[in-house]
């Protein structure tokens, strides 16, 4: 065993970042390639060293961003923003991302540091969900309210036209039609007041609330 005072700061360091809880990356700043990986960094990408090692870095991180190299195509000289990476099976997990350059044995690398932050995203997305959800609720309780009274005022104008006895059969089948709409009105307005999550569908370019599925109506 090596003393410790003889241990090449090579291997020191190399002790120190295969010990550390989170995903260290060694990039060849020349080449752009992966040079080395501690173990926590191999357990995101879920692939052994071997196939990770001599791939240009944007393979695998920052995959979006070829020739966009904060720190070594724009003159940063240090990098910490959200990201993603590719893993085994090709799909992508963003992560926290803290870039440096530095020397290792006299060649220029930079070392990234990678936290997964999938727990946070999705705490994230579901604190926006409440947010959302809730928004809605305080909207759909205003438009039930100032709908009802009004829709209720229609419809029994309409029931007191029905009765008249000097309407033609055409009249009576538009008066007809408008009840059957109202109807429809008060069964929107009573699915709004039963919502109780958030869900969308599509509709032509974007996306707007599912109201029966919001409702549980689906």
């Amino acid at each position: 065993m090596k003393d410790h005072f003889f241990i090449s700061e090579t291997e020191r360091l190399e002790k120190l970042l295969n010990a550390l809880p989170t995903g260290i990356v060694i990039i060849d700043c020349n080449t752009r390639k992966i040079i080395d990986l501690n173990p926590q960094a191999l357990a995101y990408f879920d692939l052994p060293l071997d196939q990770l090692v001599g791939k240009i870095c944007t393979d695998h991180i920052c995959p979006a961003e070829k020739d966009s190299c904060p720190i070594l195509d724009k003159g940063q000289t240090l990098d910490r923003s959200e990201k993603e990476i590719i893993i085994g099976d090709g799909s992508r997990i963003p992560v926290l991302k803290t870039v440096i350059k530095t020397e290792l044995d006299n060649t220029p690398v930079l070392i990234e540091c990678i936290i997964d932050i999938r727990d946070k995203k999705i705490a994230e997305e579901e604190h926006l969900k409440r947010e959302k959800l809730q928004t809605m609720l305080e909207l759909a309780g205003a438009v039930c309210h100032e709908f009802n009274q009004p829709l209720q005022v229609i419809l029994g104008f309409c029931e007191l036209i029905q009765r008249m006895q000097n309407l033609d059969d055409q009249m009576k089948k538009n008066i007809d039609s408008i009840a059957t709409e109202i109807h429809k009105m008060k069964s929107l307005t009573h699915d709004l007041s039963n919502i109780t999550k958030y869900e969308t569908k599509d509709y032509l370019h974007s996306k707007i609330v599912d109201i029966k599925r919001s409702s549980g109506n689906s």
